[in-house]
């Protein structure tokens, strides 16, 4: 079988653990799209925060962005599909996280928002469960970030909740499993992500498949966390990263090596012709 797509995720998966794009897996995107195959990105991150390196490769033509919330443009950002949580699960997120001290994440129109209080203590370096650097790149601070769920409570890509793992914060996600109108996931164990029901990777790549008229089987799809089991399950051939989570290695084809030994560019010289 010709691999005709490939699916990426990218943080654990494209980019190593400096959040970078090497020269050696960045030159293999570019002998894969040579070979014919779409190069694809999709990814928990919003579309302001995608890695400025990875877009400027002329390969890659779309990007599916907040965990399936959207396909995008991946040249000028015009949205081509959208799947937005709907305004009675954002009220739901609204009341559940009302008055909880928590650090809390609303992406909407293709950026990642958080509070000012704690965009703050990662800039001091006082929250050790967050990249520094990645924060500070890619979150905008606000004051009242919840009051963004009642302005854009009809275009509301993904709400996110970080904590520390273990800590009493943590238990958040026994609530946030109680939620009836979203869809809970998670891409790290301090974190957990709420999208719109029915919506995730696996179905907006579907979605993006019959756009440009490839199959599933076609698709080669790579990843490390729980947001992308269904995606490596619905692809014809799967790869889960050495640095991956055990149930994501379960579920793979192929394990690759680790996001930090150019895993991604080894299994895309197995499975490209």
């Amino acid at each position: 079988m010709k691999v005709k797509l490939i699916a990426l995720d990218l943080d654990g998966t494209t980019l190593n653990s400096k959040n970078q794009l090497t020269e050696r897996t960045r030159q293999a995107l570019i002998l894969a799209a040579g070979q014919g195959a779409e190069i694809v990105p999709v990814t928990g991150r919003c579309f302001k925060s995608l890695p400025p390196e990875l877009l400027a490769l002329d390969c890659i033509r779309h990007v599916i962005v907040s965990n399936g919330a959207e396909i995008r443009n991946a040249q000028n950002g015009e949205i081509l599909y959208n799947h937005y949580i709907e305004p009675s699960g954002v009220q739901e997120i609204r009341q559940l996280l009302h008055k909880k001290e928590l650090m809390v994440e609303v992406y909407v129109k293709g950026s990642a928002y958080m509070e000012h209080a704690f965009y703050e203590k990662v800039e001091r370096s006082q929250i050790s469960y967050r990249n520094r650097d990645y924060v500070l790149a890619t979150r905008v601070p606000v004051r009242g970030v919840l009051q963004l769920l009642d302005v854009h409570r009809t275009r509301i890509e993904k709400v996110a909740v970080y904590f520390e793992a273990g800590s009493a914060a943590s238990r958040i996600k026994e609530e946030l499993a109680e939620v009836r109108h979203a869809c809970v996931t998670s891409s790290g164990h301090n974190n957990m992500e709420l999208i719109a029901q029915n919506c995730s990777k696996a179905r907006t790549l579907e979605v993006l498949c019959r756009m440009l008229g490839i199959s599933l089987a076609e698709v080669m799809a790579a990843g490390d966390s729980q947001n992308d089991l269904e995606m490596l399950e619905a692809a014809g051939v799967s790869v889960a990263m050495g640095n991956g989570d055990d149930n994501v290695k379960a579920c793979a084809d192929y394990i690759a090596l680790t996001n930090d030994c150019d895993g991604l560019a080894e299994a895309i010289s197995l499975f490209i012709e």
